[in-house]
């Protein structure tokens, strides 16, 4: 399991949280909570099957091989004080997709992080015209436009928190 300990550990302003997993992988999430509040920790892309939600010392009896029953599915979480979250997740969608606590404050203090599903030549291309609505009416002035900077095949979009 990929163990997300003490609330993202080393997070903070300017911090890079980035998980690199293969298309298809299945990973289990235990995320650890060691504050005296509530985190909803939200997965942009993909849906994860929730095994448990409490105590941490509980945590590893959840990780059992095979089915796990009959979990719901989400793809948010709420990751409770002082507690445990423990989540599967089948990361079948590739491309960079974001994993943050809800709350605003605690994202932009850096509680979050992107998954990095698949290798360069499994990234997605945006399609032509995808931002063309975005483009600023005076180019010249603002620099590249949108697009220019998506374009490419094997981009790779890597978050960093704060500034």
């Amino acid at each position: 399991p990929l163990t997300l300990p003490r609330g993202f550990e080393g997070a903070g302003p300017g911090a890079t949280n980035v998980w690199r997993v293969q298309v298809g992988e299945v990973v289990d999430l235990i995320i650890e909570n060691p504050t005296h509040m509530l985190h909803p920790m939200h997965l942009h892309g993909h849906a994860f099957w929730v095994l448990g939600i409490g105590n941490c010392t509980a945590a590893a009896a959840l990780l059992r091989p095979g089915p796990p029953g009959r979990p719901v599915r989400k793809d948010t979480v709420p990751v409770p004080a002082k507690g445990c979250a423990v989540l599967r997740v089948v990361f079948d969608n590739p491309g960079p997709w974001m994993f943050h606590c809800h709350n605003a404050l605690h994202l932009a203090a850096g509680m979050g992080g992107v998954f990095l599903v698949g290798g360069p030549a499994d990234q997605p291309v945006p399609p032509p015209g995808l931002f063309s609505d975005l483009l600023p009416r005076d180019e010249g002035a603002r620099g590249p436009p949108p697009a220019a900077l998506c374009a490419g095949a094997g981009a790779v979009l890597l978050l960093v928190w704060g500034g």
